[in-house]
């Protein structure tokens, strides 16, 4: 598969920065594997110490967007209504990984326990072939794969939430979409991690006019904290989406200028992409852990592969024998992450396109062999376990939201 990607890609500035900035992601994708397994995982509350809450929870990367989908649960909206709104309301207020240009997944927990997924992710254009990143002479333009026209792919976002509506939803739609149509037009308050992503992004903006024209001030400076942004051109789209649907997003007038836009710069979208965009709702992975059974995204997606994989490893561990977060513990996890992740590497993609050794990579034998090369008392270099070495470190460009409301159905 050719990975297309519209999510923008943080530059750092200097190596204090990177490093602050990947021990804080290394720490974010230990809580989100930890927040995976509870949110699906069935159990029962004397079995655990933790916080009850009657009514629902909303877990975002904004305060904003938690607001939004706790007014959407108090409004007796399900899970399913309060992450739409989350969903468009980061778009608005998390733009660096909040969307309605890219894609996604989801898993649905009903209350009756059936689970399912939709795969939203971006497809790569219908003119897109295998060396377009290649130059003439076969070398790597790295460049048009990460920014510009030709990075982006077909965005899912809308589609999918608009199928998850239509399926599972009950609250009128454009009830779901007012409270970011109402933060794009009157604007937010721009808070302090926002204002620093932008500063990094402030050459690459340059760029592209329409990036200047949202992010910018009158006088040609990056917008800092606490200042107003407001979008206009946003709100206008939303609008469309509010009123049509998927249909205002991927067919007539607004699709017409989304292509020309990209095609005037180069890029290779058709109005055929767009109108044959389609979700795919499909049956969840799902495996056991313990006394435990836990659903969550098969492929396209490599998460669930790789929580599967991590759990087979540590279930064949005596983690009572460690205490909770010390040097111990955390050097285990790390080093069993090191190791799934180098796999996910090399042998992980869409089956679409792709073979993927799905029962060679859960085999018993496998996970064995992985563990036993964990050295328990000193770290292993990275280098010595990616199959591929990469130039760059993945960017924070995603964002994770979890939400259960109080008919007992989890997003």
């Amino acid at each position: 598969m050719i990975c297309l990607s519209i999510y923008n890609r943080f530059v750092n500035r200097n190596e204090g920065n990177k490093i602050m900035k990947r021990l804080r992601y290394i720490y974010l994708l230990i809580l989100f594997l930890i927040l995976v397994s509870l949110f699906f995982i069935q159990f029962t509350l004397h079995d655990v110490e933790a916080s009850v809450y009657k009514n629902g929870v909303v877990v975002a990367d904004s305060d904003i967007a938690v607001d939004a989908g706790l007014r959407i649960l108090k409004e007796g909206g399900n899970a399913i209504d309060a992450a739409i709104t989350v969903a468009f309301v980061l778009a608005v207020v998390f733009p660096q990984a909040g969307n309605i240009g890219g894609g996604g997944f989801l898993v649905y927990r009903q209350a009756d326990g059936n689970v399912i997924t939709i795969n939203y992710r971006e497809k790569a254009p219908l003119k897109a072939y295998r060396d377009m990143y290649l130059d003439e002479q076969g070398n790597i333009r790295e460049k048009l794969s990460v920014s510009g026209p030709l990075a982006a792919g077909i965005p899912g976002t809308v589609a999918g939430m608009y199928l998850a509506w239509k399926k599972y939803g009950s609250l009128p739609w454009d009830m779901l979409i007012q409270p970011a149509i109402d933060l794009a037009e009157k604007g937010f308050n721009i808070n302090e991690e926002l204002a620093n992503d932008l500063s990094e992004y402030a050459e690459e903006f340059k760029l592209y006019k329409s990036s200047v024209k949202i992010f910018y001030d009158e006088s040609f400076k990056i917008r800092k904290a606490k200042s107003l942004l407001i979008q206009k051109d946003l709100s206008n789209t939303l609008k469309i989406i509010e009123e049509r649907g998927a249909d205002g997003f991927y067919r007539g007038e607004f699709a017409s200028k989304f292509v020309s836009g990209i095609q005037k710069d180069g890029g290779i979208f058709t109005i055929e992409d767009l109108a044959t965009y389609s979700p795919i709702e499909s049956e969840p992975l799902s495996f056991s852990y313990k006394n435990y059974k836990i659903y969550t995204m098969g492929l396209p997606s490599s998460g669930g592969i790789l929580l599967d994989m991590m759990m087979k490893i540590l279930e064949r561990e005596n983690l009572s024998s460690y205490k909770h977060n010390s040097v111990e513990y955390i050097h285990l996890l790390t080093e069993i992450f090191k190791r799934v992740y180098a796999e996910r590497a090399e042998h992980l993609g869409d089956a679409n396109f792709y073979q993927v050794p799905i029962n060679i990579l859960l085999s018993s034998d496998f996970i064995e062999g992985i563990r036993s090369k964990i050295n328990r008392k000193k770290p292993t270099s990275s280098k010595l376990i990616s199959p591929t070495v990469f130039k760059d470190k993945e960017s924070n460009n995603t964002t994770h939201f979890s939400i259960v409301d109080k008919y007992g159905n989890a997003v």
